[in-house]
């Protein structure tokens, strides 16, 4: 906070108190706990003083009415976030354009953890709610719009201004989870969800026990019927009444009286089948689970069809035909190609593709379900087979596999080698096995090579331990993120005990230690949230707009060599110049259009 002051220059607590959250909050280096601490420290000050508080300055309430829907308010609010990582990351969570993205999938995008990952949304989040005002006339605005009632979002998505919200599932999950759980709540509702006050749970199951209570009972009335439901209903929340009478309506077995049409002895799985019938899409399993509890062993004729979406065959338009058809095929291409082999369903549809046609709908999820439901082949889990006719106890573990093939050679092995070990014994995506070889206890030793990392890396522990000691100094010292290569100069530099190490090994330091994060691009430490290492095109463009449209080509070279440590060809700078839109003139990087000044 001094130094907040300091830069804006100042000179008292009351000039300080004049300042807004929101402004606050927008500096570099301010968090909430900080602006919270200083606030708690000034009332302890007027305290002792006997003096009177005079407040922050109050902030005029967010003004909705120059978004045209929810989808140009986030896209706006996405657009404060500073730091683009972040920015990245909340967007493909989110699931608005898109599929949501599983921390995993972003992580090998960024060349990073799950848990990095986290981390970034996890501040992303924070930075988002830090001016909650946005929050607050939202949420105001919803709660006027449905009346107070419980609401489908179905009926919410015909809202112009809600539609982008409530028209996709996951992405109105998310923004409820992370924004509106103080003022609304998400509450699955049959297929669909409805929006209702916070604390209303268990509308889905009030209704099937009602179901399962009226389904025992002998026949009475529709309009009696109904009457006990709206009563049922209500007693959950406002407005319930009213979905419990219409989901009567398609369950009703007679015209005339209110005898519902429920099977006897039904199982859970029973139970879930006939959800899964009524449902106009694949149904979250997270949902089903909240429904009818836990639900182990999935029988074959319940399909996955996507990560925790489950449906059944028949809502899948050709899926039996099809079944008749491929699996055959795939029988033929696993004893035709690897007998021995563990089968992936991606490789096999794409082996399938090879020799015949196959419709678009067959996705690595569906095969997997047709093999699955045939039992024409062992299903080893994952979407992963093998012929009956093998020995496999189970399946193969890829990390795990690779561990055991490094420690047996007794030496740091090469990724020609482990990968024919495994392509002896399963099919993979080759995405699959380079995400192995970056799992503890497994390191690249260098370009090449993959080791141990508490057997190959000189030192051992004690000095990964040592180093990460002097890297988070100095990076604490400089403000700025380190190159692995650079980090590796430094580390010769301080001892010679990092004689032999390489840049793998130097990257192993934050996949040990919490204190760092890291991408392709170097290292930094995890409280700032993200490397802060320029990228090779971020140094030219800066060089560039500093000359005004031009920079010396051995300025830039040497600018490179500071940051990353290497040496730059003429060559791949000239690549690189033509990516970014440069030219080069002799000695000199020029825009294509200096008179734009800009690159």
């Amino acid at each position: 906070m001094r130094k907040y002051a300091a830069s804006r220059g100042l000179q008292s607590v009351g000039e300080l108190v004049q300042r807004t959250s929101r402004e606050m909050l927008s500096a570099r280096n301010l968090g909430r706990r900080s602006l919270e601490v200083s606030a708690e420290a000034i009332w302890k000050l007027v305290e002792q003083k006997g003096g009177r508080y005079p407040g922050l300055a109050p902030e005029p309430p967010f003004d909705l009415r120059p978004f045209a829907d929810f989808a140009a308010l986030w896209k706006t609010r996405l657009g404060s976030l500073q730091n683009e990582t972040q920015r990245m990351v909340v967007a493909r969570r989110s699931g608005m354009s898109g599929p949501p993205e599983t921390l995993a999938e972003i992580g090998s995008v960024l060349g990073v953890s799950r848990e990095r990952v986290r981390q970034v949304e996890a501040k992303g989040l924070e930075k988002l709610k830090a001016d909650g005002r946005w929050i607050d006339a939202l949420a105001k605005k919803l709660k006027a719009d449905r009346g107070g009632r419980v609401l489908p979002t179905a009926e919410l998505a015909k809202d112009p201004f809600w539609s982008p919200l409530f028209s996709n599932e996951a992405f109105a999950d998310y923004v409820f989870r992370h924004f509106f759980a103080d003022h609304h709540a998400l509450v699955p509702w049959g297929p669909g969800w409805v929006v209702a006050d916070p604390g209303v749970v268990g509308l889905e199951r009030a209704f099937q026990d009602f179901v399962r209570q009226h389904g025992r009972a002998f026949a009475m009335p529709k309009a009696t019927l109904f009457k006990r439901a709206r009563e049922a209903g209500e007693r959950v929340a406002r407005g319930a009444g009213r979905l419990f009478v219409q989901r009567l309506e398609t369950l009703l077995a007679d015209d005339l009286t209110g005898r519902l049409t429920l099977g006897k002895n039904a199982t859970k799985w029973d139970q879930v089948r006939a959800y899964l019938w009524a449902s106009p899409g694949p149904v979250p399993l997270s949902r089903l689970e909240a429904l009818f509890g836990r639900l182990p062993n999935r029988p074959p004729d319940i399909l996955l069809v996507r990560t925790g979406q489950l449906t059944v065959p028949e809502k899948i338009p050709g899926f039996e035909a099809w079944e008749r058809h491929l699996v055959p095929l795939c029988v033929q291409i696993m004893r035709e190609r690897g007998p021995t082999l563990q089968w992936m369903a991606e490789d096999l549809l794409v082996a399938l593709r090879e020799i015949t046609h196959v419709p678009d709908f067959v996705t690595p999820w569906i095969l997997a379900g047709m093999l699955r439901r045939s039992g024409q082949v062992r299903d080893l889990n994952r979407k992963r087979f093998a012929l009956n006719e093998t020995q496999a106890e189970g399946r193969i573990h890829f990390s795990s596999t690779l561990v055991d093939y490094v420690k047996q050679a007794g030496k740091p092995v090469s990724r020609g080698e482990l990968r024919a070990h495994l392509a002896r014994l399963t099919t993979f995506r080759e995405l699959t096995f380079s995400m192995a070889l970056t799992r503890l206890p497994l390191l690249p030793v260098d370009e090449e090579r993959v080791g141990l990392v508490d057997r190959d890396v000189p030192g051992g522990l004690e000095a990964i331990a040592e180093a990460a000691e002097l890297l988070k100094n100095w990076l604490a010292e400089r403000g700025e993120g380190m190159a692995f290569k650079k980090a590796l100069e430094a580390l010769r530099h301080a001892s010679s005990r990092f004689a032999d190490w390489t840049p793998e090994m130097v990257a192993a330091v934050p996949r040990l230690h919490v204190d760092f994060c890291s991408n392709r691009s170097g290292l930094g430490l995890a409280e700032w949230g993200e490397v802060r290492v320029p990228t090779r095109a971020m140094l030219v463009r800066s060089l560039v707009e500093r000359g005004r449209g031009r920079a010396r080509i051995s300025e830039v070279v040497e600018r490179i060599r500071e940051v990353h440590g290497v040496e730059t060809s003429r060559g791949s700078l000239g690549s690189l110049a033509h990516q970014l839109g440069l030219r080069v003139e002799g000695e000199w990087l020029v825009a294509r259009w200096p008179e734009r000044d800009a690159v």
